[in-house]
């Protein structure tokens, strides 16, 4: 880590670091940078960010307002992560640093939430160092969100320890990255999502925080469901993983030769699989389940996520029907007519 007064105005300077840690109120902008903008007197939030960029070995420019501040600063966080500082800033700053030794131990932090924290700041750096991290949307990220838990259901079916903790990594990944994408445009951030649960999971525990009556579990999972049910949606989450598992194998598939040679194959096998629903008697759950296997086939070989398009057919769907709902009951008498000025409307 660097030191250097004024190094706003000496651009060369700039330009030589990836990662700036601001605490003195300056407004740096640089395209392309990690910049952690942390209030100095908020001494613990500094150490964190400190302590993140000293791990991941990022060459950093931290912008103080004096070298004093700078060698001060530096003098504590070694002593907070254990190490003796140098010996000139020992020398040069014994009162503060002997001071600063006294409350050190106070400043201790839970290791879970401490390793927390080192996470969310590499999300951080990741959106704004990484061109692939930076690109990504909500909607682009559909697939990892749907198939990171997936992955982590076949590690807990298998009982492998270290798979469980390494798919519940990527699905934590999922949360922080979305949270982070939100932040950025100041829809919400983590610290929304955490208030939020913590909120849900306090209305929905009353025999926890707020009853006197001990319960079942069975009675506490009616409780629970009976809260779930006053929010009017629909889940189509067990539908997109499917898409997803789906997906996969049709991957696999091909790489070992079971592939289609063109679209119009594809076409032939749908019509053949919408004549065997047609026929079916008692099988015909499993035949449907073969025409949605060919139509995600067909998805897969045209470059289309299955998953994302029927996500999409299903905004469009609400949509209509919403709009449908709110024609005069004399338009709905004629379902057709209605349903076609619905979609006129769009």
């Amino acid at each position: 880590m660097k030191k250097l007064d004024n190094f706003i105005f000496d651009q060369s300077i700039v330009e030589s670091v990836k990662a700036f840690l601001v605490l003195n109120g300056e407004n740096l902008r640089k395209e392309n940078a990690l910049i952690f903008e942390v209030d100095k007197e908020h001494i613990f939030d500094v150490f964190l960010h400190l302590l993140f960029l000293y791990k991941v070995k990022l060459e950093t420019q931290i912008v103080v307002d004096r070298v004093e501040d700078f060698d001060i600063l530096m003098g504590k966080f070694y002593i907070f992560i254990g190490t003796t500082p140098p010996k000139e800033i020992l020398e040069n700053h014994k009162k503060e640093l002997d001071d600063f030794l006294n409350v050190a131990p106070l400043l201790s932090i839970n290791e879970d939430v401490k390793q927390f924290y080192m996470v969310f700041l590499m999300i951080k750096t990741l959106r704004k160092l990484c061109p692939w991290d930076r690109e990504q949307t909500h909607q682009t990220l559909i697939p990892e969100l749907v198939e990171e838990p997936l992955e982590l259901l076949e590690e807990i079916k298998r009982g492998k320890v270290d798979g469980i903790k390494e798919e519940l990594g990527d699905v934590l990944l999922q949360i922080l990255l979305h949270s982070e994408i939100a932040s950025e445009s100041n829809e919400f951030s983590f610290k929304d999502v955490a208030i939020t649960l913590f909120e849900k999971m306090f209305e929905r525990h009353p025999h926890v925080f707020k009853e006197t009556v001990n319960k079942s579990s069975r009675q506490v999972l009616h409780d629970w469901e009976k809260n779930k049910n006053k929010k009017e949606t629909i889940n189509i989450s067990k539908i997109l993983a499917s898409f997803i598992t789906t997906l996969d194998i049709q991957e696999e598939a091909k790489f070992i030769g079971l592939e289609f040679r063109n679209k119009e194959e594809i076409f032939q096998k749908i019509e053949e699989e919408v004549e065997e629903v047609k026929n079916a008697k008692d099988n015909i759950k499993e035949e449907i389940g073969d025409l949605l296997f060919s139509v995600i086939n067909l998805a897969r070989f045209l470059k289309i996520d299955p998953a994302h398009a029927l996500f999409l057919s299903y905004e469009k769907f609400v949509k209509r029907v919403e709009r449908f709902k709110k024609l005069p009951s004399e338009e709905r008498q004629d379902i057709d007519k209605a349903w076609e000025i619905v979609k006129r409307d769009e």
